[in-house]
């Protein structure tokens, strides 16, 4: 099969390879660890810690480890490690113990309850056993419906056969009454505290999809509802200062009504900033339109905190190139281009510009020059920047 298939060759040979992103996303956890090595730094954090200390070599935006055992590790610390073994530990063994007693009543063949019992407690037992194995290499249980299946399994496994004393039958039976009132309160709260959320990051991926059509004015319908059921939501926000903008390119150059959009596009990206301080999308659109209001000290201050957080990113250093560039320090714009192009090739510095929001949204002139500007500088091979032509940078 292996001699067969070059894809699945490749894909095994990668696993020995020490640059494979594999390896680099597991590096990337471990110093995540480091943090918060008893509690974690958090669920979901490992999309932003990955950023900031991903591998040079990695300039795409994995947002899980290809690990759930280190991701685990890495958003949850040591108790979380220690909760996961205990719950693990606790259903294996209930269901091991119910295999030998069910093994034995199995074998009357009259028996049908037992033998159901005990095929699917092996069923149980292997269905684990290959999730156990699979999530050293990937992040199956990332993904909800994977999530809801195990979640079924271990419901499988926990299944107690032996005989109870009264007292002991008691204590269930407390326990049954409290996990009754438990569970429908818990259901009440993912109800009115995350439906909400949920509701509006759906329009926040609509809102974006209309976008990069260049439909901003049905982007701005989807925003505005999405904001009027979770007014806090950083993406929401972030796409509310997109619209703004694309309004702001589509109204008379110079206008009052061009200045007021532009504003209200940077308010917005400072709310999704402070609703969600470690994301630097917003902070790098912030800084870029700062940029061309000549409102450098401001843009330097949010560029700074962008390379705290995502250092090492080509696209990141491109733009950060950029603002020396309107500064006119070129030397400093060289320096930053260079390291990016050393990262990525110029074209794909751009792709990754257009695929983060950054450049360019369809049909907008400005945004357009600024890339090919961009490029140019990126592409310019004097010794010294101060010789290419001034009439060159268009």
């Amino acid at each position: 099969m292996l001699h067969y298939n070059p894809r699945l060759t490749e894909r095994l040979r990668n696993l020995d390879d020490g640059r494979s992103l594999r390896k680099m996303l597991t590096y990337s956890a471990l110093q995540q660890t480091r943090v918060s090595p008893i509690v974690g730094t958090g669920s979901g954090t490992q999309l932003f810690y990955g950023r900031k200390f991903h591998d040079p070599h990695v300039q795409t935006d994995p947002e899980h480890v290809h690990d759930e055992y280190f991701e685990l590790l890495a958003e949850y610390g040591a108790l979380g490690v220690l909760l996961f073994l205990c719950v693990l530990t606790v259903h294996l063994r209930t269901s091991l113990k119910s295999v030998s007693s069910f093994r034995n009543s199995a074998r009357n063949p009259q028996n049908r309850e037992a033998n159901d019992s005990l095929a699917l407690q092996i069923g149980a037992i292997s269905s684990i056993a290959a999730c156990l194995v699979h999530s050293a290499f990937d992040f199956n249980l990332h993904i909800p419906a994977n999530s809801l299946i195990m979640a079924f399994v271990f419901g499988l496994t926990a299944v107690e056969v032996e005989a109870k004393t009264n007292e002991e039958l008691h204590n269930i039976a407390s326990i049954e009454t409290a996990m009754r009132i438990a569970l429908p309160l818990t259901a009440l709260y993912l109800v009115v505290i995350v439906l909400p959320q949920q509701l509006g990051d759906c329009f926040s991926y609509n809102a974006e999809n209309l976008l990069s059509t260049g439909d901003w004015e049905h982007a701005r319908v989807s925003a505005e509802s999405g904001l009027s059921i979770d007014s806090e939501n950083a993406g929401l926000l972030y796409q509310m200062g997109l619209i703004y903008e694309a309004k702001g390119f589509n109204t008379k150059k110079d206008s009052p009504e061009q200045e007021m959009n532009f504003e209200k596009s940077i308010d917005m990206f400072r709310q999704s900033i402070r609703r969600f301080p470690q994301n630097t999308r917003p902070m790098v659109k912030m800084a870029y339109r700062l940029d061309q209001m000549r409102r450098y000290n401001e843009a330097a201050s949010l560029y700074g905190t962008a390379m705290e957080w995502e250092p090492d990113y080509a696209y990141l250093l491109a733009y950060y190139g950029l603002h020396f560039l309107s500064m006119g320090e070129l030397g400093k714009a060289r320096e930053c281009y260079l390291r990016a192009e050393s990262l990525e090739p110029s074209e794909v510095i751009d792709d990754a510009l257009v695929e983060n929001g950054i450049l360019p949204i369809a049909g907008h002139e400005d945004i357009a020059g600024d890339s090919r500007r961009l490029l140019y500088v990126c592409g310019c091979v004097f010794d010294a920047i101060e010789n290419c032509p001034a009439s060159g940078v268009p």
